[in-house]
Formats: C-alpha cells, sequence, structure tokens
C-alpha cells in the first residue's frame, strides 16, 4: 500500500508524516482509546485526520457511527443487528435448572462482609452511581473466579475492564455504519483486549435502580462477540451476558442461530444464592465452551456438542425442568459435572477425574 502525505496543515505549513490509508482510517479510532488523562491530544489528532482526509478514496473512509448507547429498546437494538428476539415472549426466556440452583455456592465470608457494610454504610447512601455498583460486581467477579480451580487449563480465563466492541450495522436506509461502545468487563481467554472473538462473557454495570436500561447496550456487544467469533471461524459462536446496578440482576444468552434469551430480574437481598449459581454456571459454561483443555480444537469434544451441554445446565423458552433428567453420560461429552461435596460447590470434569475442583 503507498504512503500518502499530506499537503499541509490548515495553516499551511507542510506535514512530514507519511501514512497509508488504513492508517489514517485508523485515526479516527484513536480518541475512543484514549486515557483520561490524555485527551488533550484529541484535537491534535482530527487536525492530522482532516489534513489527510481528502487523501482517502470515498469506499475506503471510515463509516458514520453511533454509540451502543443510542438503543433504548431491546426489541429496536435486535431489530438492527439482525438478532431474533421478542419481548414478553417464553420462547425468548432461559434458566438455569433446579439441580444446579440448589448446589448454588455462597460468597466468600470477607467478600460478603465488605458488600453488606458497603450497601449498608451511611458514607455511600448517597453514592447510587454507576461507579459504586462497579466497585460491588468487581467483588462478585472476583470472588467467584477466585473459587473457580481453573489451574490445569491450557489458556486460563482472563478478566478485561473497559474493553472496545463494535459492530457493522445497516441503518434504516440500507446504509453500512458502525455501532461502537466499551463493555465494562470482559472474560474469556484472549490475552489483548482488542481481540473481541476470544470473549466469552459481557458484563454491564449500571447506576442503582437502571439494570433494565443497560439491556439494549449489552446486546450490542454481545452480538459485537458473535461476530467477531463467526469472522474468525469460531465452533462455538455463543455468549453469555450479565446486567446489573448491584441491586437487580439480569443474565442473557445469545445462541448459535443469533437468537437472543434473557431471565427475569433477580435481587441481590432476597436471591443472593440464585445469582451467584447463575454466574458460577456462566463461568463453568465458558471455560467448556473454549478449546483450553487440550492445546487442538478438534480434541475437545465440548465444543462440538456445546448446544447438547447447554441444555442440561439451562432451559430455554418452553423447555420442561425435568429434575431427574441425566440421561446422556458425562463422559460422552467430556464435560463437567456440578457437585455439592460436604457443603462446597466443586467442578469436575474427566481432566479432573478424582480432583474435585473447587468453586465455592
Amino acid at each position: 500500500m503507498s504512503k500518502r502525505k499530506s499537503s499541509g496543515d490548515r495553516t499551511g505549513n507542510p506535514l512530514s508524516l507519511e501514512l497509508d490509508e488504513e492508517q489514517i482510517a485508523a485515526l479516527e479510532l484513536i480518541p475512543d482509546s484514549l486515557h483520561p488523562s490524555l485527551k488533550c491530544l484529541v484535537p491534535v489528532l482530527d487536525s492530522i485526520r482532516r489534513a489527510y482526509s481528502d487523501v482517502i478514496p470515498p469506499h475506503r473512509r471510515a463509516l458514520p457511527t453511533r454509540q451502543a448507547t443510542d438503543f433504548k429498546r431491546t426489541t429496536a437494538a435486535a431489530k438492527a443487528l439482525d438478532i431474533d428476539y421478542k419481548e414478553d415472549d417464553i420462547s425468548y426466556v432461559f434458566n438455569l435448572k433446579t439441580k444446579h440452583l440448589q448446589d448454588s455456592g455462597q460468597l466468600s465470608e470477607h467478600f460478603a462482609s465488605v458488600i453488606k457494610d458497603l450497601k449498608s454504610s451511611d458514607y455511600v447512601s448517597v453514592r447510587h452511581d454507576e461507579s459504586f455498583c462497579r466497585t460491588v460486581l468487581d467483588l462478585i467477579i472476583m470472588d467467584r473466579l477466585r473459587h473457580l480451580e481453573d489451574r490445569d487449563v491450557h489458556h486460563r480465563l482472563q478478566v478485561s475492564a473497559e474493553v472496545p466492541v463494535s459492530i457493522r450495522i445497516k441503518d434504516v436506509y440500507g446504509n453500512h455504519e458502525v455501532v461502537k461502545g466499551r463493555a465494562d468487563w470482559a472474560l474469556g481467554y484472549g490475552t489483548e483486549k482488542s481481540d473481541t472473538g476470544a470473549i466469552l462473557l459481557i458484563v454491564e454495570a449500571k447506576p442503582y435502580e437502571s439494570a433494565a436500561v443497560g439491556m439494549p447496550q449489552l446486546l450490542v456487544y454481545m452480538a459485537g462477540v458473535y461476530e467477531a467469533r463467526a469472522r474468525q471461524d469460531r465452533v462455538n459462536k455463543s455468549v453469555f451476558g450479565m446486567v446489573s446496578d448491584s441491586k437487580e440482576f439480569r443474565f442473557s444468552f445469545l445462541n448459535e442461530k443469533k437468537k437472543f434469551f434473557t431471565t427475569r430480574p433477580y435481587t441481590w437481598v432476597t436471591e443472593q444464592s440464585t445469582i451467584i449459581a447463575y454466574i458460577d454456571m456462566m463461568l463453568i459454561n465458558a471455560i467448556e465452551s473454549s478449546p483450553h483443555t487440550t492445546p487442538q480444537k478438534k480434541n475437545n469434544k465440548t465444543i462440538h456438542k456445546y448446544p447438547e451441554f447447554l441444555e442440561r445446565q439451562w432451559t430455554f423458552g418452553t423447555e420442561s425442568d425435568d429434575v431427574g433428567a441425566e440421561d446422556k453420560e458425562e463422559a460422552e461429552y467430556d464435560m463437567v459435572d456440578v457437585l455439592n461435596i460436604g457443603g462446597r460447590v466443586v467442578m469436575r470434569t474427566s481432566m479432573h477425574y478424582g480432583r474435585p475442583s473447587s468453586l465455592g
């Protein structure tokens, strides 16, 4: 690709920079990734981009962009993203099976104590903003990961904060545009934030008593991850999601056929054990959906039969929740089993056979 040199800046002074078309287009994205302390550089970057804009062919210029927060309804986001979803329809509801709710773990004593003190403190009673809610969610996520033994896997589950996610869509007139934003947390096996295709779980935080507002935004991020996984030709393209304001928790799942499922809202005060059970199972599913158990994808049977695996953990739509239905052998899928041993929830797979891994 040939290098381009600008004829000069707005004052007529020549610019010595030589950039190719991809580098010029990349200037559009830099301001969104800058640390707050570097925002003072935005005007300089904009002036460089404007100086070079005349050398970019129309078909290579950056697409119009909009923010994920622009969507105010989940149905509107689903339509724009070409996602199968309907509100108030049981066919788009999913739930953790009763067996796994009964085996749910508990927060560590010291984490539970800190969260209780934060929520009841007189000093934070007026701080029901998003930053406060993020602190509570940080503690919950770190506690559950700390209890998840992931030492023997090929790639360890990683947590990244403020992860940029984007997806290309068509507007109402059929023109392409990009929807982008930053997911509060992304859990997966990537070592770089830019590797959206390695994400398996998206978590979004919202200010107190506004969890429902974050569902359209969460769907945009989950769709962006789905498309990234599809572009990378991943065997499993599905992704889990969670949105919370630290008071209310809502869970979601986007399956291989781009059908979006959600749960009812769960309240921390009265349904803490259920919320922990959901989070634990989503983390387990994230591990089992990755080729982590062996260096080769083809050797991980769980990936190729992942939908069947999920049906053993969750009910989707109008499926029945038969507590006694264990009609598939664990060994057949090389999958995980969740057990309650001595009051502790543990995870056991064939690779941990005889050595159960603690979940809490």
